[in-house]
């Protein structure tokens, strides 16, 4: 918040990038949706989270260790509803990472890696790293509504593509 130090997140697949306050409440304001919350409020408590990881002297930590503040803070200000809305989305999230399939053209089937879509994205349409994780997020959550537990890679690539066409 000063400037002063940088926190980082160590990501699920142990990539590392800047805390970033404004995904923070994006992800919050969804979870606050169910009560009424808006971008302001969410924005507020997203900066309560950084505030207090500064203020314990943590310079790096892992995304789920923000995921589990961040359910902390929704209780602690008696918002349970979205807290178990939050809470929900990262069971769902962890449940499709573990089952969702990509198959091949040849059939090889290959388990779901953000990571990897991330990565074609940016060698495919030249993005920076930091957009081409945020796509493959948007993505992943639009995925996990899919009806089957598996995609084409054919079909992948065209979500992928619309998704990219419509940031811009």
């Amino acid at each position: 918040m000063d400037g002063s130090r940088m926190i980082q997140v160590q990501k699920r697949d142990g990539h590392v990038e800047p805390f970033d306050r404004s995904r923070l409440a994006g992800s919050l304001l969804a979870a606050l949706s169910t009560e009424g919350g808006d971008r302001a409020e969410a924005g507020d408590l997203a900066m309560a989270v950084e505030f207090y990881i500064e203020r314990v002297g943590l310079e790096r930590l892992s995304s789920g260790g923000i995921f589990e503040m961040s359910i902390k803070v929704l209780r602690r200000i008696q918002c349970r509803a979205a807290a178990d809305r939050y809470e929900q989305l990262g069971v769902r999230r962890r449940q499709f990472r573990k089952r969702f399939r990509i198959v091949q053209e040849a059939g090889q089937v290959e388990l779901w890696d953000k990571s990897r879509v991330a990565g074609q994205a940016q060698r495919q349409w030249l993005l920076g790293e930091r957009a081409s994780r945020i796509i493959a997020g948007d993505l992943e959550s639009r995925l996990m509504t899919y009806p089957r537990r598996w995609i084409s890679a054919d079909a992948l690539q065209a979500e992928l593509n619309t998704l990219i066409a419509a940031f811009g």
